[in-house]
């Protein structure tokens, strides 16, 4: 008995003891670009909203191409001033002009339509909004890269000033300048920082991950391909492909159709009823109504109205046709531009400018030459690698703005 009391006082010791241990911090995740993409598709509610939306637009096309409910009605007469009392009902039911529904109909799925459109462009807006946002912080994390090694690089260049200076082999100015430039890069770095974190959050909302959440991003080996030519974003275009393209044209239909129902105000709506009225031997009743457009200049106005609005979105379908093949052509030029500067700096301009960095770094320590022209060349050369990392980004993010005009969606194509 004592054994087993021993041995429930050791568990709950050490339950206690497991209890009162730090819990382990969650672990970082980490993102390559088509899962930050996939992620942001399957867990992000604007677009769930947007796709729920399109299916209640679908829902909607049964309602527009279905009569109204019927009335059924009971009626009660008393005994009053008439020698007579009876019970009874009824049952009325509206029945529009014909093709009224059917172009209701109509209209409605051209509505879903749109809406599936929207819902497409929502996805790829947040396609790229994604990959802009991931090579942003890619880029800010090389340029942090980039600030720390060269003010890692200048202190020691400082210390090695300092000692230089003080056996008389630099001048008074050597360490201040050294000095003052890696006090430079350190401020350029708190800046750089600030900007990460403003990015960081937006990545998250973007991620829909929780406000807080660790994570980290894997930079793709080189850069993503683009495997289209001009002539096949053109071809793309002019399909009627992209979302923004298939939204007009939806919109173009739908008030095609909005003509046709107005159109068909001009004509009569029947309402038809029965009776039945339980007085003696009982009676039944049949009712035929027809409504009368008698106002037509209100008619009128209604098809003039729907007419002006249907030429419009002809116009807006052929203005949308226009401003995305130019924005695409200018978006395909730009993004050809930065990827032949990137490879110039990646093969040619970058290896120069770190041959330069070693003899001048030879040359300073064979007294040879000033410090300030060491200075300058590892000034240059972050200046050309911080160059070819902007090259690279902006040929991400205008890829990314290409793909969302074109209306991607899904992993990179």
């Amino acid at each position: 008995m004592r054994a087993r009391l021993r041995i429930i006082s050791i568990a709950a010791l050490s339950i206690g003891i497991l209890l009162r241990l730090p819990a382990h911090a969650a672990p970082s995740q980490r993102f390559t670009l088509d899962a930050a993409i996939q992620r942001a598709l399957h867990e992000h509610p604007k677009l769930a909203a947007a796709r729920e939306q399109t299916t209640a637009a679908r829902a909607r096309i049964k309602q527009a191409g279905t009569l109204e409910d019927p009335m059924i009605e009971a009626m009660l007469i008393e005994r009053g001033d008439i020698d007579m009392e009876g019970t009874g009902f009824g049952v009325s039911q509206s029945i529009p002009f014909p093709w009224k529904l059917r172009h209701q109909r109509q209209q409605a799925r051209h509505a879903a339509d749109r809406q599936a459109a929207e819902a497409s462009m929502t996805a790829s807006d947040l396609r790229a909004e994604v990959q802009i946002a991931f090579f942003q912080l890619l880029f800010l994390d090389q340029q942090l890269g980039l600030e720390r090694s060269l003010q890692q690089l200048l202190e020691h260049y400082t210390a090695v000033a300092e000692t230089r200076y003080a056996t008389g082999e630099a001048l008074f100015g050597d360490p201040l300048k050294a000095g003052s430039e890696a006090a430079a890069r350190g401020a350029r770095s708190i800046e750089l920082t600030r900007d990460r974190a403003a990015v960081v959050a937006r990545l998250t909302y973007l991620l829909a991950l929780r406000p807080g959440t660790a994570f980290s991003l894997v930079a793709p080996k080189g850069l993503v391909p683009f495997r289209w030519s001009r002539a096949d974003v053109i071809a793309r275009i002019e399909g009627d492909r992209p979302p923004q393209l298939r939204k007009a044209e939806a919109q173009v239909g739908e008030t095609k159709s909005g003509v046709a129902v107005a159109r068909a105000g001009y004509g009569p709506d029947l309402r038809a009823s029965a009776n039945y009225m339980r007085r003696g031997e009982g009676t039944v009743s049949a009712n035929l109504g027809l409504s009368i457009p008698l106002y037509f200049g209100k008619h009128r106005a209604q098809v003039h109205e729907a007419e002006a609005l249907w030429r419009a979105s002809v116009h807006e379908r052929e203005d949308t046709a226009l401003r995305l093949r130019s924005e695409a052509l200018q978006l395909y030029e730009r993004m050809q531009a930065a990827r032949t500067v990137a490879g110039r700096y990646s093969r040619d301009v970058m290896p120069r400018a770190e041959a330069v960095v070693r003899s001048a770094e030879t040359a300073y320590q064979s007294q040879k030459t000033e410090f300030v022209s060491l200075i300058d060349a590892i000034r240059q050369q972050r200046e050309y690698q911080l160059t070819y990392r902007q090259a690279v980004t902006e040929y991400e993010q205008l890829r990314a703005e290409l793909e969302r005009l074109l209306g991607f969606t899904g992993e990179n194509p």
